[in-house]
């Protein structure tokens, strides 16, 4: 059995798209889906319904993501819709229709299922197998730090994570206290999988494929898993082929792009160098809003448009362009 490993599609239906007709085209039998579909990129009503049209023709499992759930706490009170830190969410959720939204809140948290004898765990994030042994030290975050400004090959991100697996104490007593099994999860963004020397302890992260930021220019990620009719397991990380630069182009034509401009930009701007500024840009927000006195949390739009200006010519030495409400 072949199964294709996706994870945090972030409402990126054209890089799902490249990713499902690679999978199919490397004779897919089952589609596994990690968590966090929708939020970030513009197309988060087509993503879900690509979702439930491969549900529909193939064998078929998937996890809920932590973004997910902020569809359940959705404000009734659509005046309460007025922060900056929620847009994204509350314009994700009024442009997904109710037969996906409905898809997606019944997705469970974690699975379990058998195959060849070989037991598969599937969740969102590593955490629930291995606590924070691998994100404390390979977040995307991190990796803004370890890399700076460069682009990595794929090789030389796989290998410094592998030489920690081989000398991290703490990942390898999490790992000593898993039952043998396959584990599959994303969350982190980053492409990694390790297996045990006797192959009984599997572990699979199959990277962002709708917001790579792993600091790879090359491709976006997912993983093929082979299980042999005799429990051998085969793994091949690809990275497909992506015109970002035409997605780029497409993305500002958008109806998010307009109506959501600082996430939008923002996530562009991650697209673009393929690495993360939401925990500085947040981080920013926290100090900007204590030298303005402003106390309200979330931080009100105002003043969310007007930090996000100023902390985005800062960092990148160029205007956000968020009209007559930004810079």
């Amino acid at each position: 059995m072949r199964y294709a490993v996706i994870s945090d599609i972030h409402g990126n239906l054209p890089a799902l798209d490249a990713v499902v007709e690679d999978a199919e085209r490397n004779h897919t039998d089952v589609f596994l889906f990690a968590g966090d579909y929708c939020l970030g990129n513009p197309y988060p009503d087509g993503c879900i319904a690509r979702m439930r049209a491969l549900a529909e023709q193939y064998a078929f499992y998937a996890v809920r993501g932590n973004q997910e759930a902020y569809f359940e706490r959705m404000p009734e009170d659509e005046s309460a819709r007025t922060d900056g830190n929620g847009q994204i969410i509350y314009w994700c959720h009024k442009n997904i229709v109710p037969e996906n939204l409905e898809f997606l809140l019944k997705l469970p948290n974690q699975l379990r299922f058998q195959c060849q004898a070989r037991s598969v765990y599937m969740t969102h994030s590593s955490a629930d197998f291995i606590a924070d042994s691998v994100h404390r030290k390979w977040s995307p975050s991190k990796l803004l730090k370890r890399y700076g400004g460069s682009f990595v090959p794929p090789e030389e991100l796989k290998k410094d994570i592998g030489d920690y697996f081989q000398t991290d104490r703490q990942f390898r007593e999490r790992l000593a206290e898993l039952p043998e099994g396959i584990y599959i999860f994303g969350h982190s963004h980053i492409q990694w999988n390790y297996m045990s020397e006797d192959c009984k302890k599997v572990l699979i992260n199959p990277g962002a494929c709708g917001l790579p930021v792993d600091c790879v220019k090359e491709g976006i990620p997912y993983t093929m898993l082979e299980i042999t009719d005799t429990g051998e397991v085969n793994l091949e990380e690809k990275r497909v082929p992506f015109d970002m630069d035409g997605y780029l182009a497409m993305f500002r034509k958008s109806v998010q792009f307009r109506e959501v401009p600082v996430w939008s930009r923002l996530i562009m701007k991650q697209l673009e160098t393929r690495k993360e500024y939401i925990s500085l840009f947040l981080q920013y927000m926290e100090e900007y809003a204590g030298k303005t006195g402003e106390t309200q949390r979330p931080f009100p739009l105002p003043l969310w448009e007007k930090g996000f200006g100023l902390w985005y010519r800062a960092v990148f030495g160029e205007d956000a362009a968020l009209g007559n409400s930004g810079v």
